[in-house]
């Protein structure tokens, strides 16, 4: 942090006692969160009573305990941390129009209460997000992500071989896939997922250190398969043939070498797709309607054009009890707990201006880490590159969005890292036109934080 004092040497005082059980508890606190918003856990504990799933806008009360605590101790850490909060605020204003704008939903939502309740679970995530940023920086932050995922991943092979009846999914043909301590299947493969991009980029990073983020992209790749979430793996082998791309980036010959790599299996791919697609999605365990996706979008989308700008209010939409919910699960014959698509869920609970919201955040990320790369002037625009290809491509498909998850956990500090890299970037580039070096001042926000300390 740039409130942690130094001595004439640069070096930190010896931390005390009282600071070393703050750090391990703050590293405790953020580690168990982020399972939390992985979504691990609650539903585990009701299939170990005997539950089944739960139906859209039905509430577990664990779940509801567990987001009460995290909430009461991110509240005290901001206060620890009270004279950031309004800088981070105004970095991360675009973010705060999306919680705006959820929050005010509830005056034409059908359901009130869980939109305010839901909206104040997003709005913790985002800042528990921030707080991360501050106390570890965004490197940090990704280590713990990639920490937290692999101990639920061994949770998960060990719930998946000894206890059956909470490890095992439960959905009409899919018996046999493992679904660990998660609510589902896509719940794991997500997190798994996710984490993958996490050790790539350590890899990127220190291509001289490989056996601990080779063996747990093994692990984490050997649950995305036993998961059988056929999007999670055809994301996960896109993000590894990203990640050769950017690694080979500052070697011509490596490069060519990927490149040949990846265009002769991707060639290979689309004319074994094009002469037996059946087959292909067998392989994906999937059918000509992608699992009864290809209804679903077409009736929800129908369903958000009648609500075009604000749509059905946050957590609004998808209710057991809601008339036109019902009607689209008689048209396609099963109950779907979301549209399967980021993008349509977005317009059906917060409508085309939430849309035109996610649109700029992510595009002025993209556009920022693109540049950042190319200059080569943030290391970490290599992994949110990762990030965000992961994030539009899921949403294509599974649609995570707009939910309080590990995706989201991880967007603010992205948006504080390349806030603050604009920052410097303007300062240095000014400093170079007067002709003075620039200085070593912080403005605003840190590029990075320490690892320790407080």
């Amino acid at each position: 942090m740039s409130d942690v004092i130094a001595n004439a040497t640069g070096e930190r005082p010896p931390a005390t006692p009282w600071q070393r059980f703050f750090n391990k508890f703050q590293r405790a606190y953020a580690i168990f969160a982020i399972m939390i918003y992985e979504g691990a856990f609650t539903s585990s504990l009701r299939y170990l009573r005997g539950g089944g799933h739960l139906l859209p806008g039905e509430t577990e009360i664990t779940s509801t305990i567990f987001q009460a605590i995290i909430l009461s101790v991110l509240c005290c850490m901001w206060w620890v941390r009270r004279r950031h909060l309004l800088q981070v605020m105004r970095d991360i204003f675009p973010y705060l129009l999306i919680l705006l704008i959820c929050t005010a939903s509830a005056f034409w939502s059908d359901y009130e209460f869980p939109t305010l309740r839901r909206s104040v679970t997003l709005a913790s995530c985002v800042f528990f997000g921030a707080y991360c940023y501050l106390a570890f920086g965004l490197r940090g932050t990704l280590e713990l992500v990639g920490r937290a995922t692999v101990i639920l991943a061994l949770m998960s092979l060990f719930v998946f071989v000894a206890l059956p009846v909470v490890g095992h999914e439960t959905a009409e043909g899919y018996e046999s896939a493992m679904r660990g301590v998660f609510s589902q299947k896509n719940s794991l493969g997500e997190a798994m997922l996710l984490a993958v991009s996490c050790y790539i980029y350590l890899l990127i990073e220190n291509p001289k250190s490989i056996l601990r983020p080779m063996a747990c992209l093994a692990l984490l790749f050997l649950c995305i398969v036993l998961s059988s979430s056929a999007t999670s793996l055809v994301i996960g082998v896109i993000v590894m043939a990203a990640g050769a791309i950017l690694w080979s980036s500052q070697n011509w010959r490596r490069r060519v070498v990927v490149l040949y790599v990846i265009s002769v299996a991707f060639c290979l791919t689309a004319v074994f797709g094009a002469m037996d697609s059946a087959q292909l999605l067998g392989i994906l365990n999937r059918d000509p309607s992608f699992t009864g996706r290809l209804p679903l979008w077409d009736a929800t989308f129908q369903a958000a054009l009648q609500r075009p700008w604000l749509g059905y209010g946050y957590s609004g939409f998808w209710n057991e009890d809601s008339l036109i919910v019902q009607d689209i699960w008689a048209t396609i014959d099963w109950q779907a707990p979301s549209a399967h698509n980021g993008y349509i869920d977005i317009m059906l609970q917060i409508g085309v201006i939430g849309l035109l919201l996610y649109a700029w955040v992510w595009g002025s990320i993209i556009f920022l880490s693109l540049r950042a790369w190319w200059e080569g002037s943030l290391p970490e625009a290599k992994w949110i590159l990762l990030f965000m290809l992961i994030n539009t491509l899921l949403n294509l498909d599974e649609g995570p969005l707009p939910y309080p998850d590990q995706f989201t956990v991880l967007m603010p500090g992205t948006i504080l890292l390349l806030a603050s890299w604009r920052r410097q970037r303007a300062y240095r580039l000014a400093g170079l036109r007067h002709g003075r070096a620039p200085s070593r001042t912080s403005f605003g926000l840190p590029r990075e934080m320490p690892r320790r300390g407080s």
